[in-house]
């Protein structure tokens, strides 16, 4: 099942569509897409899209998923490099950044603690919310990078995930963080 709307060109091999085509094709399941873009620029397209039949019908189904793979994107410099930067400007990333998010899953933001940043950006997100995720028996998330250390760091702390794939050396840096006792932030 698609939990985030698509963002960006649908022909594309990354976009939510795809991936969720391909991924039921792999494990023989009959794909539910999300037939809404992940972002919209006001609050009235949002309500428009969120009266679609075909989209209630699938964020109804997030209750009953039992097992989600997310990305963890990063919201710090360079912003270029955040899953984010496809759709938020970098100077509302800069703005989220201020607010202390340091990362997102399915675009929505969260702190180095891992507690939820609410911006007008969360607001135009057509997808699961945070919540949500957290009610999910197995959510796992695959990311890995330096730049992804403080953003893998918040969502673990979060509980937004409870597995985690990723490289050996994010792991070990996850490591080192957890054997220093690091504060957070």
């Amino acid at each position: 099942m698609q939990i985030l709307g698509g963002i960006g060109d649908p022909t594309k091999d990354a976009h939510a569509s795809v991936l969720t085509r391909e991924f039921a094709a792999l494990i023989r399941a009959e794909p539910k897409y999300l037939p809404a873009p992940g972002v919209v620029r006001s609050q009235e397209s949002r309500r428009y899209f969120m009266k679609d039949k075909f989209v209630r019908e699938s964020i109804e189904l997030f209750s009953q998923i039992s097992l989600a793979l997310v990305g963890i994107g990063a919201v710090g410099p360079p912003y270029n490099a955040s899953s984010s930067a496809v759709v938020f400007s970098d100077k509302e990333l800069l703005q989220a950044r201020e607010q202390g998010a340091v990362g997102d899953i399915c675009l929505r933001l969260f702190d180095a603690r891992g507690g939820p940043v609410l911006t007008r950006l969360d607001r135009s997100v057509i997808g699961i919310e945070l919540d949500q995720l957290k009610r999910v028996k197995r959510s796992i998330a695959v990311a890995g990078g330096p730049s992804k250390v403080p953003a893998i760091l918040g969502a673990l702390r979060g509980g937004w995930v409870n597995g985690l794939i990723t490289d050996r050396l994010t792991a070990e840096a996850l490591l080192e963080d957890h054997r220093n006792g690091a504060a957070p932030g």
